[in-house]
């Protein structure tokens, strides 16, 4: 039976984590999991490092915290220009009147730092200062985000 979209990308990614974390930590075999909240954890021995995971379209992103005291988020998105862009930017405190490639942006960097930090409510959010904040190297057509917080 072949799996929706979806499922294979979320497979897929689960997949790059894993080898992420053996190719970080030498060859250990970490242990993908997700807690009570969906945010995945890897288990390496006594240590349970943060992890993102992130998949847009045929695009998927990784990022896994190398400390235990640091939290990671990461979200990618592809720009479509048929969303309703000013709506959305509403539900993030975010003008009504941001172009597309703004409005990815900022969508992105707040979903990254929920991801990071369960922080939901954009105005707590915007008190919030990460230790990292990158704008990651995407194809053409996307956008994302990784941040980096204390844990």
């Amino acid at each position: 039976m072949r799996r929706p979209p979806r499922q294979e990308m979320s497979v897929a990614a689960h997949d790059i984590l894993s080898g992420l974390a053996r190719m970080i930590f030498e060859g250990r075999e970490g242990m993908v999991t997700k807690d009570q909240n969906g945010r995945p954890w890897v288990t390496l021995g006594d240590q349970s490092l943060a992890a993102s995971i992130s998949h847009s379209r045929n695009v998927v992103a990784v990022a896994l915290a190398t400390r235990p005291d640091l939290t990671v988020g990461i979200d990618i998105e592809y720009i479509d220009l048929q969303r309703p862009i000013a709506e959305l930017a509403a539900q993030i405190d975010m003008p009504a009147s941001i172009g597309a490639l703004g409005f990815y942006e900022g969508w992105c960097r707040y979903e990254a730092l929920f991801k990071a930090t369960g922080v939901l409510d954009p105005d707590q959010q915007k008190h919030l200062s990460p230790l990292a904040e990158i704008s990651m190297d995407v194809p053409a057509d996307f956008t994302g985000k990784l941040v980096v917080c204390r844990g």
